[in-house]
């Protein structure tokens, strides 16, 4: 099936066009200014198959156990410290064609351990979410394909913090997309936002105004050993601002308590859109906009022999002022990709 047949348009006056529209909270993304909502009164567990949530306010965590269910112009504001999940959990085996299409998550109190949306087999498109501390989780604990299409969205301003309770030395690491395994993603035409939300207090470690941070990135895929291995990756038409690596692919990555494993063959890797706020990182190591290992191939490249070596992928558009293809890299300008060993 088409993106074009998959979409959920409100009315015909909607000129949105993925991939070439940039999408803009309170714009074009997100709930409808004009339509009214009304509190929500249903289960916090969904297990009725077709269930429909329209114009909806959810103060609520929300847990689908069931196919085929879609919400449409809600706005989930649910806050709190609870286990890392997300304001919506799609995590059990009964999910499948769950669909979330002009809705805002913003939390009310911000977690380390809380997302928008956690789980599998969803289509998500044309929504705006922010302060959570990643955008999106991608896992299937059931089955080797995630199945999930992110389309059209706003995802930024992520809520970063100095203790991750040991996780990490480094505070959070927060990513837009984060995908821990399986196949099946498709990311198309959407803006990501790269910042960390300063609302929290904590200064970026550069003592930036802009709030970039080296641990904010944009599609971060990696696999847990125990699940599913990653494949079938199809990234492309996004505007990406911020951020150290927009997209990482890489092997492997030691985590206290996790065994991460990161897939290889991402496929149709291409036309991703930079803006020039990307460029001028101003830290004392480069950043990257595709970072990989020696093991991966994208876009038919690789597999990658040299450590640090950069390389070209066909159909980048990049700011004027970035480096060339052959132009060295410099500290503080992006290169195409960055390789390193595994």
């Amino acid at each position: 099936m088409s993106i074009a047949a998959r979409r959920l348009v409100r009315s015909s006056g909607d000129k949105f066009i993925l991939g070439v529209t940039v999408p803009e909270p309170n714009v074009n993304v997100g709930v409808y200014p004009t339509v009214a909502r009304t509190a929500y009164t249903g289960p916090t567990t969904i297990t009725t198959p077709g269930t429909v949530v329209e114009d909806k306010d959810i103060t609520q965590y929300i847990t689908v156990n069931a196919p085929d269910v879609t919400f449409r112009n809600c706005y989930f504001s649910a806050g709190g410290d609870l286990n890392h999940g997300g304001m919506v959990d799609c995590k059990t085996a009964n999910c499948s064609n769950i669909r979330f299409y002009r809705c805002t998550f913003i939390p009310s109190t911000c977690s380390d351990r809380r997302d928008a949306v956690y789980g599998h087999d969803y289509t998500i498109e044309r929504c705006h979410i922010e302060h959570t501390v990643d955008g999106l989780a991608v896992v299937n604990q059931h089955a080797a394909a995630v199945n999930v299409r992110v389309l059209g969205n706003w995802i930024g301003n992520l809520s970063w913090y100095a203790d991750d309770r040991g996780a990490h030395a480094d505070g959070t690491h927060n990513d837009c997309i984060q995908m821990h395994s399986g196949t099946g993603l498709e990311v198309v035409g959407n803006a990501f936002y790269g910042y960390k939300y300063n609302v929290l207090g904590t200064p970026a470690l550069d003592g930036s105004a802009d709030n970039r941070h080296p641990q904010v990135g944009q599609i971060i895929l990696t696999q847990t050993a125990a699940y599913y291995h990653v494949g079938d990756i199809h990234v492309r038409n996004n505007f990406i601002w911020g951020g150290a690596n927009c997209l990482k692919y890489a092997s492997r990555c030691a985590i206290s308590g996790h065994n991460h494993r990161y897939g290889y063959d991402v496929e149709n890797v291409n036309n991703i859109w930079m803006d020039d706020n990307q460029r001028d990182y101003g830290y004392t190591w480069h950043f990257y906009p595709i970072r990989t290992d020696d093991e991966m191939t994208i876009n038919g490249i690789g597999p990658f022999a040299t450590s640090g070596a950069t390389y070209d992928v066909h159909g980048n558009h990049w700011s004027a002022t970035s480096p060339g293809v052959t132009d060295p890299a410099r500290k503080g300008q992006p290169v195409f990709i960055r390789c390193d060993a595994t």
